[in-house]
Protein backbone atom coordinates (compact mmCIF):
# COMPACT_ATOMS: atom_id res chain seq x y z
CA UNK A 1 0.00 0.00 0.00
CA UNK A 2 2.74 2.31 0.94
CA UNK A 3 4.62 1.98 -2.45
CA UNK A 4 1.18 1.95 -4.54
CA UNK A 5 0.70 5.56 -2.85
CA UNK A 6 4.59 6.33 -3.35
CA UNK A 7 4.72 5.30 -7.35
CA UNK A 8 0.98 7.14 -7.88
CA UNK A 9 2.83 10.53 -5.88
CA UNK A 10 5.76 10.06 -7.88
CA UNK A 11 4.04 10.07 -11.14
CA UNK A 12 1.85 12.68 -10.37
CA UNK A 13 5.54 14.82 -9.56
CA UNK A 14 6.91 13.30 -12.67
CA UNK A 15 4.15 14.37 -14.89
CA UNK A 16 3.63 18.53 -13.42
CA UNK A 17 7.67 18.52 -14.11
CA UNK A 18 7.81 17.31 -17.26
CA UNK A 19 4.26 19.36 -18.57
CA UNK A 20 5.58 18.93 -22.56
CA UNK A 21 5.34 14.96 -22.08
CA UNK A 22 2.74 13.00 -23.63
CA UNK A 23 0.83 10.23 -21.13
CA UNK A 24 1.65 8.01 -23.56
CA UNK A 25 5.76 8.62 -23.31
CA UNK A 26 5.36 9.03 -19.72
CA UNK A 27 2.95 5.43 -19.16
CA UNK A 28 5.40 3.41 -21.75
CA UNK A 29 8.63 4.52 -19.52
CA UNK A 30 6.90 3.20 -16.30
CA UNK A 31 6.17 -0.37 -17.92
CA UNK A 32 9.93 -0.30 -19.38
CA UNK A 33 12.32 -3.09 -18.57
CA UNK A 34 15.63 -1.44 -19.88
CA UNK A 35 15.84 2.26 -21.49
CA UNK A 36 18.19 3.45 -24.28
CA UNK A 37 20.28 6.67 -25.38
CA UNK A 38 17.19 7.52 -27.07
CA UNK A 39 14.51 6.89 -24.60
CA UNK A 40 16.81 9.27 -22.06
CA UNK A 41 17.73 11.75 -24.67
CA UNK A 42 13.64 12.56 -25.68
CA UNK A 43 13.13 12.92 -21.84
CA UNK A 44 16.51 15.05 -21.45
CA UNK A 45 15.43 17.19 -24.08
CA UNK A 46 12.14 17.81 -23.41
CA UNK A 47 13.59 19.34 -20.32
CA UNK A 48 16.32 21.26 -21.51
CA UNK A 49 13.24 22.82 -24.19
CA UNK A 50 11.02 23.03 -21.47
CA UNK A 51 8.48 26.05 -22.47
CA UNK A 52 9.09 25.31 -26.38
CA UNK A 53 7.34 22.21 -28.53
CA UNK A 54 7.61 18.41 -27.55
CA UNK A 55 10.92 17.15 -29.48
CA UNK A 56 10.45 14.31 -32.03
CA UNK A 57 11.06 11.33 -30.21
CA UNK A 58 13.31 10.18 -33.98
CA UNK A 59 15.75 13.13 -33.56
CA UNK A 60 16.22 13.78 -29.57
CA UNK A 61 18.92 11.92 -29.66
CA UNK A 62 21.07 13.88 -32.18
CA UNK A 63 19.50 16.67 -30.68
CA UNK A 64 21.00 16.23 -27.46
CA UNK A 65 24.57 15.33 -29.46
CA UNK A 66 24.24 18.30 -30.89
CA UNK A 67 23.97 20.25 -27.36
CA UNK A 68 26.39 17.94 -25.34
CA UNK A 69 29.44 15.72 -26.09
CA UNK A 70 29.38 12.39 -24.51
CA UNK A 71 32.88 11.50 -25.29
CA UNK A 72 33.00 8.37 -22.59
CA UNK A 73 29.67 6.86 -23.36
CA UNK A 74 30.42 3.39 -25.07
CA UNK A 75 27.17 1.59 -25.64
CA UNK A 76 24.52 4.46 -26.82
CA UNK A 77 23.05 2.13 -29.42
CA UNK A 78 21.43 -0.49 -27.03
CA UNK A 79 20.44 -0.68 -23.37
CA UNK A 80 21.96 1.40 -20.62
CA UNK A 81 23.39 0.26 -17.58
CA UNK A 82 23.55 2.58 -14.31
CA UNK A 83 27.31 3.82 -14.74
CA UNK A 84 26.55 5.24 -18.43
CA UNK A 85 23.62 6.36 -17.53
CA UNK A 86 24.28 8.13 -14.56
CA UNK A 87 27.07 9.87 -17.17
CA UNK A 88 23.92 10.70 -19.17
CA UNK A 89 22.71 12.76 -16.35
CA UNK A 90 25.43 14.22 -14.34
CA UNK A 91 26.45 15.97 -18.34
CA UNK A 92 22.86 16.89 -19.10
CA UNK A 93 22.14 18.59 -15.65
CA UNK A 94 25.93 19.80 -15.29
CA UNK A 95 26.09 18.44 -11.76
CA UNK A 96 29.66 19.15 -10.81
CA UNK A 97 30.38 15.73 -8.44
CA UNK A 98 33.21 15.10 -6.48
CA UNK A 99 37.04 15.08 -7.00
CA UNK A 100 37.35 12.09 -9.03
CA UNK A 101 34.72 12.93 -11.28
CA UNK A 102 35.99 16.14 -11.96
CA UNK A 103 39.26 14.85 -12.94
CA UNK A 104 38.05 12.13 -15.14
CA UNK A 105 34.74 12.39 -15.78
CA UNK A 106 34.04 8.66 -16.33
CA UNK A 107 30.71 6.97 -16.01
CA UNK A 108 32.01 5.46 -12.86
CA UNK A 109 32.26 8.09 -10.62
CA UNK A 110 29.18 9.54 -12.31
CA UNK A 111 27.47 6.99 -10.59
CA UNK A 112 29.52 7.18 -7.81
CA UNK A 113 28.22 10.94 -7.40
CA UNK A 114 24.69 9.75 -8.04
CA UNK A 115 25.11 7.33 -5.09
CA UNK A 116 26.30 10.25 -2.85
CA UNK A 117 23.79 12.59 -3.87
CA UNK A 118 21.47 9.37 -2.80
CA UNK A 119 19.74 9.91 -6.21
CA UNK A 120 20.64 6.23 -6.58
CA UNK A 121 20.55 3.17 -3.89
CA UNK A 122 23.89 2.97 -2.12
CA UNK A 123 24.26 -1.07 -3.50
CA UNK A 124 23.16 -0.78 -6.80
CA UNK A 125 25.46 -3.04 -9.63
CA UNK A 126 26.63 -0.14 -12.03
CA UNK A 127 26.54 -2.90 -14.71
CA UNK A 128 22.55 -3.51 -14.25
CA UNK A 129 20.40 -2.85 -16.49
CA UNK A 130 18.32 0.86 -15.80
CA UNK A 131 14.31 0.54 -16.01
CA UNK A 132 12.17 2.58 -16.80
CA UNK A 133 10.79 3.25 -13.40
CA UNK A 134 14.22 3.71 -12.23
CA UNK A 135 15.19 6.50 -15.21
CA UNK A 136 12.20 8.52 -14.45
CA UNK A 137 12.71 8.86 -10.75
CA UNK A 138 16.47 9.58 -11.29
CA UNK A 139 16.21 12.16 -13.87
CA UNK A 140 13.56 13.95 -11.74
CA UNK A 141 15.85 14.19 -9.05
CA UNK A 142 18.40 15.05 -10.85
CA UNK A 143 16.37 17.62 -12.21
CA UNK A 144 15.15 19.10 -9.08
CA UNK A 145 18.87 19.56 -8.10
CA UNK A 146 19.96 21.62 -10.92
CA UNK A 147 16.84 23.63 -10.52
CA UNK A 148 18.24 24.19 -7.06
CA UNK A 149 21.24 25.01 -7.57
CA UNK A 150 20.34 27.38 -10.48
CA UNK A 151 17.82 29.03 -7.97
CA UNK A 152 20.71 29.61 -5.67
CA UNK A 153 22.87 31.06 -8.13
CA UNK A 154 20.48 33.28 -9.57
CA UNK A 155 20.53 36.94 -8.27
CA UNK A 156 18.08 37.71 -5.88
Amino acid sequence: MKKSIFFILFSVFLCVLLTAQSADSVTRMLDAKTVTFDEVAYFAVTYLNSGKEEPDFENAAAELKASLTFPKLKNSGSALNFKDFAYVCTRVWNLKGGLNYRLFQSPRYALRELKALRFVPPFTDPDAYVSGRDMLYIMSRCARAAEERNNKEAPQ
